[in-house]
């Protein structure tokens, strides 16, 4: 146990604090541990494009259902390669630029101070506690 929150950690949302409470794991998560009591994750990029929760990407790729091995491969890719770019975008940009919704997804995840990866992982967003 630690006394200040690792770099590239944040503290777990309600959703993935009683995840982790329930099962001991957070969906997303690399890597996670405690501090002062509370739990804090590193979130990775998804491994599959069915860990990326987020709707919106996943509607505008399209027929996620009937996608392929190589198809999905290919969707996880191009998500995390718009998430990327929405994230590193928010640190330059004052106003969103458009883009995907997996380009907003990174993008908003920043702008609004969240953990990396937030959006992509968030099973509900209005009850998380940072929608």
């Amino acid at each position: 146990m630690t006394d200040r929150i690792p770099n590239g950690f944040a503290r777990a949302d309600i959703h993935q604090a009683e995840s982790f409470e329930r099962t001991g794991s957070i969906n997303g998560a690399s890597k996670v541990t405690i501090v002062n009591g509370e739990v804090v994750c590193r979130l990775r990029p998804p491994r599959r494009w069915a860990d990326v929760v987020s709707a919106l990407p996943r509607r505008e790729y399209g027929a996620h259902n009937t996608l392929t091995s190589a198809q999905q491969a290919a969707a996880r890719d191009w998500y995390i390669d718009q998430y990327n770019k929405g994230w590193a975008a928010a640190g330059r940009a004052t106003d969103m630029p458009d883009g995907s919704h997996a380009f907003d997804d990174g993008y908003l995840d920043r702008a609004a101070g969240r953990m990396k990866w937030h959006l992509t992982y968030c099973p509900n967003h209005d009850t998380c506690g940072e929608g």
